[in-house]
């Protein structure tokens, strides 16, 4: 055999340490995005907000600790709309199965707006049924960059939540009106109730029939933030592409 490559052998080495280079560089960027503390001392009361909300979080190690959801679920957070809206405060939120990224339980679209000093308001939107979305969009370095506003439609007036300031950094999530949302024949509302913090998100979430009926109600679903090091053991398989 020979000791020489051939140049074909040469050229698809090449390509293949040059696609593990880039997808390493983008699962870093990835994952320091997920695992910054940006704004930490900020005193805009939006940034800190916001900075809670992003983030990859598992319900883990709450299953069977008071939690009334008994499957291994997890929350991705992404800033959206950075460069695009400049001044304004959007965040994308996706429910998934643990490990099985490719479609979402749910997911939504929302803009966190001021109220008071130490109040604000998250209202949530959908994204408009037709639109051909990456499945993997959440993980780009800029995510959604390519929806517009117009492409959003509103999940009912005064759906939402309000958020209050509570001690050590701690904020209140507060339910106003249902939000429509039709993700099964019976479960057409949503509300939802939050205790956030930097260290985990603590939701009380209850899905409505079309009478406003509550169905089904978690309580107590506790979703830690997973650190830098876990999300590298966790995207270690993971291709990030452009």
């Amino acid at each position: 055999m020979s000791k020489f490559l051939s140049i074909p052998s040469l050229f698809i080495i090449v390509v293949l340490c040059t696609f593990v280079s880039c997808s390493s560089t983008k699962s870093n960027s990835y994952i320091n995005k997920l695992t910054e503390r940006s704004g930490e001392n900020t005193t805009n009361r939006l940034e800190q907000i916001t900075n809670l909300w992003v983030g990859h979080f598992s319900n883990k190690n709450s299953i069977g600790n008071g939690s009334s959801i008994d499957a291994e679920q997890e929350v991705i957070g992404r800033k959206i709309w950075e460069k695009e809206r400049m001044g304004e405060y959007w965040i994308y939120t996706g429910w998934f199965q643990a490990d099985s990224y490719e479609s979402a339980l749910s997911s939504s679209i929302a803009q966190i707006t001021k109220v008071s000093p130490d109040t604000a308001f998250i209202t949530f939107y959908r994204i408009k049924e037709g639109l051909n979305i990456d499945k993997y969009e959440w993980r780009k370095d800029n995510p959604f960059s390519q929806l517009k506003l117009s492409d959003l439609e509103s999940c009912g007036d005064g759906c939402g939540s309000f958020l209050v300031k509570g001690d050590n950094g701690t904020y209140q999530v507060l339910a106003n009106k249902p939000c429509y949302d039709p993700i099964s024949a019976k479960l057409k509302y949503y509300t939802v109730d939050a205790t956030l913090s930097y260290t985990e998100l603590i939701f009380n979430t209850k899905y409505l029939d079309d009478q406003l009926n509550t169905l089904m109600h978690y309580k107590n679903n506790t979703f830690s933030r997973l650190n830098k090091a876990e999300l590298q053991k966790k995207y270690e398989n993971f291709a990030f592409a452009n």
